[in-house]
C-alpha cells in the first residue's frame, strides 16, 4: 500500500498525516475511512454529505470528529488564497460553481490553516525533523 511505502521513507517514521485540498481532499477521506490506523457551501463536490459520512465512519471506529467551517467555499488553500465563487473547468467544458462568501472564506482559510498546522504538532509532536 502506498501508505506503508511512506511510513517506510527515511524522512518519516511511523506516524504519518496527509492533508488534502478539493479532490486531494477527497482521497484522504477515503484513507482516513479505510485505513484504520490513520464545509458546507461547496458547490463543486457534495462537500455536506461527504463530510456527514466521513464523521459517521470516524466516529464508528471511535475517532474525534470536528467540523467548523460554513460559507467558506471550496477552496481551503493556506490563507489569502483568493476567493473564486466560480471557475472554469476546463477539461469538463463547464464552470463549477465554488460557493462561499468572499470574507467568509478568507476567515476559513485563517482557521483552517492555523487548525491543520496545530493538528499535525499535537499528533507528530517529536515524530520527526519537521514535528
Amino acid at each position: 500500500k502506498p501508505i506503508n511505502w511512506l511510513k517506510r521513507q527515511s524522512f518519516t517514521t511511523n506516524r504519518l498525516g496527509i492533508q488534502g485540498v478539493s479532490f486531494g481532499a477527497t482521497i484522504v477521506l477515503v484513507l482516513a475511512t479505510r485505513f484504520p490506523q490513520a464545509a458546507v457551501d461547496d458547490l463543486a463536490a457534495p462537500s455536506l454529505f461527504c463530510g456527514r459520512y466521513v464523521t459517521k465512519k470516524l466516529k464508528d471506529i471511535g475517532r474525534k470528529v470536528e467540523i467548523q467551517l460554513v460559507n467558506g467555499g471550496h477552496f481551503m488553500e493556506p490563507p489569502y488564497f483568493p476567493h473564486h465563487g466560480a471557475v472554469y473547468a476546463k477539461f469538463q467544458g463547464f464552470c463549477c460553481g465554488y460557493g462561499g462568501d468572499a470574507v467568509l472564506h478568507g476567515k476559513s482559510q485563517e482557521v483552517s490553516w492555523q487548525d491543520t498546522i496545530d493538528f499535525f504538532r499535537t499528533k507528530n509532536r517529536g515524530a520527526g525533523p519537521y514535528a
